[in-house]
């Protein structure tokens, strides 16, 4: 990697529009101190509580933390968890103008029981439904009447609902119309909403299913990267946990080795990767030079602890750190 590729001082206050599943990441923090009478599981006693947009939000507020002007669009209900993933977003100076609040809607929440060594419990409040034909058609105006504004579109598709086909294919085409770049996280059964995004962000779990979703025949890192390279018409940033990243393109693959710990918490790391990687390109920075900062911001985020968002100055320092070695 070239000294430019080191230079985080490629940033710039860049805008972006974030679209996608919002969530709401709900911490219990406490202490295992007995076995239950009741059947054999932990009692925890509490002694902390903690809140965190999840999701879409989580990149959204990793975004606006590195230093961009985030639009997020997406849908939550009208509930005190949507009151507290609203609250929180605006802490960090996301603009939330396009969430929509729907009254019949119940505000996806994961609840992470935390013990002395760890988490020990994780409860989903979800209820599976996709957003109706009217929100969709809200969400979409507004990306037309905002996405002249942005430098990147990132889509942070969870498959709770918020993403469909038709909504995919309006943003794709608006992007395409205003030349901004589309970085987008997504699942194996919605892979194919997205051909000719500027890049897609499967780990390797995601990339195995879709690769045999999708007739290969290969579970090679070599082939299965090509391959989605080939079916999408987009580049793959492939993670691959402690192994670091992999960057395939049509003219081939570029290995970048992890900068974290063995023990890495990795609650929220894609969507800080997916963030760091939106917002280097929305700066101007070539792909592989926005890869190689969205691995250093990965290994940032992933020594601390629960759902976080990683800052410049922390990339910045990191990024000097790795000159050095």
């Amino acid at each position: 990697m070239n000294k430019r590729s080191e230079d985080t001082k490629l940033f710039k206050n860049c805008r972006v529009g974030v679209v996608g599943d919002i969530m709401l990441d709900h911490y219990v923090f406490g202490r295992v101190h007995r076995i239950s009478p009741e059947a054999p599981v932990p009692i925890v006693l509490v002694s902390g509580e903690s809140y965190a947009p999840g999701g879409a939000g989580n990149t959204a507020r990793n975004m606006a933390t590195l230093g961009a002007k985030v639009d997020l669009l997406g849908e939550i209900g009208r509930d005190s968890a949507a009151d507290i993933v609203l609250k929180e977003l605006k802490k960090c100076g996301v603009k939330t103008d396009g969430v929509i609040r729907n009254n019949t809607k119940e505000t996806i929440e994961k609840i992470r029981i935390v013990g002395q060594s760890g988490q020990l419990l994780r409860v989903d409040k979800e209820k599976p439904g996709s957003i109706s034909q009217e929100t969709e058609r809200v969400i979409a105006r507004y990306v037309t009447s905002h996405i002249g504004t942005w430098d990147v579109v990132v889509i942070s598709d969870y498959a709770k609902g918020v993403i469909s086909a038709a909504l995919a294919k309006k943003i794709l085409a608006q992007a395409v119309r205003h030349r901004v770049p589309v970085v987008v996280d997504t699942k194996p059964k919605h892979f194919s909403f997205f051909k000719k995004a500027a890049v897609i962000t499967p780990n390797m779990k995601e990339a195995l299913e879709t690769v045999k979703m999708l007739g290969g025949t290969s579970v090679s890192l070599p082939y299965m990267g090509a391959f989605l390279v080939k079916v999408s018409g987009s580049a793959i940033l492939l993670t691959q946990g402690e192994k670091g990243l992999t960057l395939f393109e049509k003219d081939g693959a570029t290995y970048f080795r992890s900068v974290a710990a063995q023990d890495a918490n990795v609650v929220g790391a894609g969507d800080t990767v997916v963030a760091a990687l939106a917002f280097a390109l929305a700066s101007g920075s070539p792909l592989k030079e926005a890869a190689y900062l969205a691995n250093i911001a990965a290994g940032i985020a992933v020594r601390k602890e629960g759902t976080v968002a990683v800052t410049l100055s922390e990339v910045t320092s990191a990024v000097a750190r790795e000159r050095l070695r």
